[in-house]
């Protein structure tokens, strides 16, 4: 549903690409778009990833950080 839901909100592939260039993530949208997720490299910045969205999104979104172990 990416591409259908891009299209009539043009804010998530334009976020999504800024995720891209500025932080080298590759976002993706779980099922329908309720929600928008990255996998981060160790180490990575989230408070400046979080810092983007808001910029985008404003402050009323919200990030949760989760470690996958395995």
């Amino acid at each position: 549903f990416e591409a259908v839901v891009g299209e009539k909100f043009p804010a998530i592939p334009v976020v999504f690409e800024q995720l891209q260039a500025r932080h080298g993530l590759a976002p993706r949208m779980s099922g329908s778009g309720s929600a928008c997720f990255a996998m981060l490299p160790d180490g990575a910045d989230v408070g400046a990833i979080r810092h983007t969205i808001a910029d985008a999104w404003g402050e009323a979104a919200w990030v949760v950080e989760t470690v996958i172990e395995g």
